[in-house]
Order: structure tokens, then sequence, then C-alpha cells
């Protein structure tokens, strides 16, 4: 059986070019786990695939840290496809010819608002350490936007003001929701320590 080693990342003169530069934006869990194991100010250490091998076992397991980033990384990763999925779902359910429309038992502007606070959560749980709230948002807007002037061209659907002001509440919701989430979380791990 193969045995996985452990692999220095930032130590030698052969891994230099492998360092990020000292000035990295962490989101508020990652920050939050940084203090409470004493490890700010220390680099950061790009992940490597054998990394994420060694998290889950081996004699000679990764640090804590390595693991807690690559399963950071590896869930952002996930909620921003999941983010382009739910935009593409937007765009066929609000341009699909009014024929052919599936409705839910619940009001048309119920649904408008839970589809894109699901978006906007989705996209702020993807790229919220990325991207600002107000940008995730504020393209969620315009979507909304654009999607209901194309509805003028789907045969049986009408653009309304009222569907495009209920769509961009619900995607502020769910950036804002997320981010009181994110704030809720860093205070808990502030009490911790």
């Amino acid at each position: 059986m193969e045995h996985c080693q452990s692999v220095p990342l930032t130590r030698g003169p052969a891994n230099r070019h492998h360092r990020l530069p000292s000035r990295v934006t962490l989101s508020i869990p990652q920050f939050l786990f940084e203090i409470e194991h004493g490890r700010i100010g220390r680099e950061r250490q790009p992940l490597d695939p054998q990394l994420a091998r060694m998290c889950q076992f081996g004699p000679n397991r990764a640090s804590s840290r390595s693991c807690y980033a690559a399963s950071m990384d590896s869930i952002e990763r996930l909620f921003r496809w999941l983010a382009w999925a739910c935009i593409g779902l937007l765009a066929v359910l609000s341009l699909t010819p009014g024929d052919y429309m599936v409705r839910t038992p619940a009001p048309g502007l119920l649904e408008h608002f839970v589809a894109y606070l699901g978006t906007g959560a989705v996209a702020s749980v993807g790229y919220g350490p990325r991207v600002s709230a107000l940008q995730i948002a504020g393209l969620l807007w315009g979507y909304a936007a654009l999607l209901e002037i194309g509805q003028n061209w789907a045969p049986g659907r009408h653009p309304q003001f009222m569907d495009f002001a209920i769509g961009a509440a619900g995607a502020i919701a769910g950036v804002v929701l997320i981010r009181l989430w994110r704030m809720g979380l860093g205070t808990r791990a502030m009490r911790r320590t």
C-alpha cells in the first residue's frame, strides 16, 4: 500500500515560487479560525492536489489548517457552480412561453421572491469571499431586469415591474441573509476564544 508523504510548502528554495502574496483576503470564518489557532501573520500556503488526499487519510496527515482551507475552497467552488445553475434556471423559467409554464400553488410574486432569494444566497456563499455583497445584489438586479425585458419576446409572457421589484428584493434578502449568517458564525467563534 502506498503511503502519502507530507510536502513542505514553504520550506526550501525550490518552493519559494509557490508562496502567495502576504496580503490575501480571508473570509470571516477563515480569519476567525486563523486567530483561534494563533496563525495570523504566517504566510498562507497554496493548496496542493496531494494535500487534499492527505486531509482524508495517511500516516503523515496534513495539518487541520490546510485541510480547512481545502474544504472551504471546494465548498465555495461547489456553490459557484450552483449559482450559475440557478442563474440558468431563472432564465429558463422566466422566458418559457406561457403555454408551457408550470406554476406552483404559491402566488407568482412569492415564486419570484423565493427564486431570487435562493439564487442570491447561493451566489453569496460561492462568491462572497471574492466579490462584495453589493456587487452580487446589483448583478442579480440587472439580471432580473433583463429577464423581465426579455419576456416581451416570449409568447404568452408579459413583463411587469412588480415581478422585477420582488425579484430584486429577493436577491437582496438572499445576500443579506448569508451576510448575517457569516457574521453570526464570526461572533460565535469569537465567544469561544
